[in-house]
């Protein structure tokens, strides 16, 4: 089993970088396969799934901050 990277424990900043740097990635492997150089084709499904992660993540961590909010008041 593959190891998966923790996005719980990092912090907002963080998973912003990531995210920006996934992108990037999957930008550049997209070019590198119109260029017919892709090594590794599995590669997209990761990096896809890794921005969906992240994504996963910061949204469930507002949904959290907006319920803990009105039961502060």
């Amino acid at each position: 089993m593959k190891n998966k990277i923790s996005f719980k424990d990092m912090t907002d900043a963080e998973l912003d970088s990531r995210i920006a740097e996934f992108k990037k990635e999957k930008f550049n492997y997209r070019a590198q396969a119109k260029a017919g150089q892709i090594e590794n084709p599995a590669k997209f499904k990761e990096l896809r799934r890794n921005i969906a992660r992240i994504l996963t993540e910061k949204r469930r961590r507002e949904l959290a901050a907006a319920a803990a909010a009105p039961a502060a008041n």
